[in-house]
């Protein structure tokens, strides 16, 4: 046993980020902002593309991780 609720194993947020540490989802935002940045120095769709799901997935990340720290769940 891992000693973990199985209910919150069910959850989307978890099912989606699974148990993301702190430094992670900040590295996923600034690869974003790193992607924004260039979007919006050299305008290209394809770079907006890039930027949404890396500063998504790294805003999602960051919400689970800092609700699993003020849960004492956290890495």
């Amino acid at each position: 046993m891992t000693g973990e609720d199985p209910q919150e194993s069910r959850t989307l947020s978890r099912w989606l980020f699974g148990r993301p540490s702190l430094w992670l989802a900040c590295g996923w935002l600034v690869v974003g902002l790193m992607w924004l940045g260039l979007a919006v120095a050299e305008p290209s769709a394809f770079r907006y593309f890039i930027a949404a799901p890396w500063i998504i997935g790294g805003i999602g990340m960051l919400i689970v991780a800092l609700r699993d720290r003020a849960n004492r769940r956290g890495r």
